[in-house]
């Protein structure tokens, strides 16, 4: 179906252009049928019939539409594009803040590779020029940050989606995936605070989604009331080693130790559960922790954390790619998919110091 904004700078001729163009890529029509007529378009669309001949006429000079007398309008034999053969997964940066071998990455490659088959999918790292990636019929941006690589990568004119990339609000030039990260937060943040907790610390790492976790957990304590030691943010990466390591100094000291910690990804959360076992502190009666993506690694206790629906995420970026690479006329889309707080054994009341 042709969707048409009216209130858009483009002209409706063009946008009807652009709807038969994306209807002829994915296959809606067949050599050996004709399309709609133009008074079925016109009518159907609530524009004159001079507007949709134009938008035809257009399509039959490009050599893929053929009008015969009497019979109709058809598509031209091999007019559609072929499917996307070849997608490069992009990511930037010389330290990549997820664990590639990680539970994350690898729900996310499976939801991708799934959804992208019979494509070949390949892992890609952007140098100084992104015109190593001028072989690909489709890009996948993960987690880059700097806003001229991701427009650089736009700018060649390759089908490009976005994942957690948060693009440029004033000039968005990709289509993007992401999560309700900073609802997530929020919901998190509140339960522990109605729990009786007034000093929690958080530890993120290096990418947009953790600001906007970051941003979630600060609102929340701001419409409590309490306020946020700065001492209590610390920064990881989204490895258990890091974790790890960071759990390890902050509970060598009690007496500086929050009562629950909020961490911006599940692995980081593991880390930290290793490090309190080790060290004897209990989970919750010491200290509560929660994670984030809901991974569905089993930890004695449960860990309480924030669903996000990683399957999804990969069939929504596959398929505003696809559809980008039929329609490249599309404006940027954003897609935020929502989450969860699941609360389980790892959270309860603050311990009595």
């Amino acid at each position: 179906m042709i969707k048409l904004d009216k209130g858009a700078k483009d002209p409706l001729y063009l946008q009807v252009k652009a709807g038969l163009l994306a209807q002829i890529n994915s296959g809606a029509f067949t050599p050996d049928k004709p399309i709609p007529t133009e008074r079925e378009l016109a009518d159907s669309l609530g524009l004159s019939r001079l507007t949709v001949r134009r938008s035809i006429v257009e399509l039959a000079q490009q050599g893929l539409l053929r009008r015969i007398p009497g019979r109709g309008t058809f598509i031209v034999t091999g007019a559609a594009k072929p499917p996307i053969s070849s997608v490069s997964l992009v990511m930037a940066g010389e330290q990549i803040p997820y664990d590639l071998s990680g539970p994350f990455f690898m729900h996310l490659l499976n939801s991708l590779y799934n959804a992208i088959q019979p494509a070949t999918l390949a892992l890609r790292g952007v140098g100084t020029s992104p015109e190593q990636m001028r072989d690909s019929q489709g890009m996948v941006a993960l987690w880059v940050l700097e806003q001229q690589k991701l427009k650089d990568l736009a700018a060649l004119g390759i089908p490009l989606v976005g994942y957690e990339c948060a693009p440029d609000p004033a000039a968005p030039a990709f289509d993007n995936i992401s999560h309700a990260n900073e609802g997530g937060s929020y919901a998190a943040a509140c339960s522990l605070i109605n729990l009786g907790h007034t000093d929690i610390g958080m530890i993120m790492h290096p990418t947009t989604v953790a600001s906007e976790r970051r941003a979630g957990f600060e609102r929340a304590m701001s419409q409590h009331g309490l306020s946020l030691k700065p001492e209590r943010i610390h920064n990881s990466m989204a490895t258990s080693e890091a974790g790890y390591a960071i759990g390890r100094r902050l509970l060598l000291d009690p007496s500086k130790v929050p009562t629950a910690l909020l961490c911006t990804d599940d692995t980081i959360a593991y880390g930290v559960m290793a490090a309190a076992q080790e060290l004897g502190r209990s989970v919750p009666g010491f200290i509560s922790i929660i994670g984030f993506g809901d991974l569905g690694k089993f930890t004695t206790p449960a860990l309480s954390s924030v669903r996000m629906d990683i399957a999804a995420s990969g069939r929504e970026a596959v398929r505003l790619l696809k559809e980008r690479s039929a329609n490249p006329s599309l404006p940027p889309r954003s897609v935020i998919l929502p989450t969860e707080y699941i609360r389980r054994a790892s959270c309860g009341p603050p311990r009595a110091d």
